[in-house]
């Protein structure tokens, strides 16, 4: 009795402190609106970023950083965010509309296209390709079950087994591919309102190119605080790390990484 006494104040302390937490995040999510609203976009940024550095980075959180710093000219960062929002909410489509717009003003019109695989893996989250992939492979077996059980079910679930089967295939493979290309992204954007790159990875290297704010890049390695990147027009150049932002969870890897 004493046991389930003290799990269930355990469990009430807990709800507890879980609810304390999510108003507080409230407050400060809508603290950090209305600095936005009147204009103080540095309050705004501390009071998102305070969130996201605490675990409460929402998708809402990460919409409205974006438009934070589009507001103060920062559209690398505005870029960074707009895409975090989209992979925590595909569905967003303000989240959207307004990546595409600042990607037309970064690249004068011509923003960067993704590849249709891309398109279509993000069109959900991942976990919700792994809950699709789960519930049509449960449900096959539930089938294949019941029919053991009852062999007469097996004519009349002759035509629904094999396309539930081949969906469920269909969601595995689509949940494993988007696990692949999620942990192999090597994505990022220029965060600074221009970088030179350079052949080699160090100061006095000779200037390859130059790249400006938003501009997304792929990294390639990483040497000692410089990363090698290449761009979309295929050019490749080294670039100090502390210029870009990873947006894919591999960049975030390799920029961790020396």
């Amino acid at each position: 009795m004493n046991r389930i006494l003290v799990t269930l104040l355990l469990a009430m302390a807990t709800a507890i402190t879980a609810l304390a937490d999510f108003t507080e995040d409230q407050s400060r999510f809508t603290e950090a609106c209305r600095a936005y609203e009147k204009g103080d976009y540095l309050t705004a940024t501390s009071g998102f970023q305070a969130l996201i550095e605490s675990g409460s980075g929402t998708a809402a959180v990460h919409f409205n950083l974006a438009n934070t710093h589009f507001k103060q000219d920062k559209l690398g960062l505005a870029v960074q965010h707009y895409l975090k929002c989209i992979d925590l909410h595909p569905a967003d489509r303000d989240a959207r509309a307004n990546l595409e717009y600042v990607r037309s003003v970064i690249q004068q019109g011509t923003p960067p296209r993704p590849p249709i695989l891309g398109q279509l893996l993000s069109t959900f989250t991942l976990n919700t390709w792994t809950i699709a992939a789960s519930l049509a492979t449960s449900l096959w077996l539930l089938l294949t079950l019941a029919c053991q059980i009852n062999p007469t079910l097996k004519e009349t679930l002759s035509m629904i087994r094999p396309i539930l089967a081949f969906l469920a295939v269909l969601l595995l493979a689509t949940s494993v591919t988007a696990q692949i290309q999620r942990n192999l992204d090597k994505s990022a954007v220029i965060t600074v309102k221009t970088i030179d790159a350079r052949f080699g990875p160090i100061e006095e290297s000779a200037m390859a190119f130059t790249l400006r704010d938003g501009i997304e890049i792929e990294v390639l390695r990483v040497h000692f605080g410089w990363s090698l990147v290449r761009e979309i027009g295929q050019r490749e150049g080294w670039l100090p790390t502390a210029s870009i932002q990873p947006i894919g969870r591999q960049a975030r890897l390799l920029t961790a990484s020396e």
